[in-house]
């Protein structure tokens, strides 16, 4: 399971970030954007 793997890494190293994109463009143009709001643990 996708979640599952995520939450494993997560745990792991928690500053890190994945993403996935489903799309047929060839190039994405993700822009980072601060979260101000409230977090919660998995």
């Amino acid at each position: 399971m996708m979640h599952m793997a995520y939450r494993d890494i997560h745990k792991k190293e928690p500053q890190r970030e994945q993403y996935v994109a489903h799309t047929k463009k060839e190039n994405l143009e993700i822009q980072e954007r601060k979260w101000l709001g409230v977090g919660y643990d998995l």
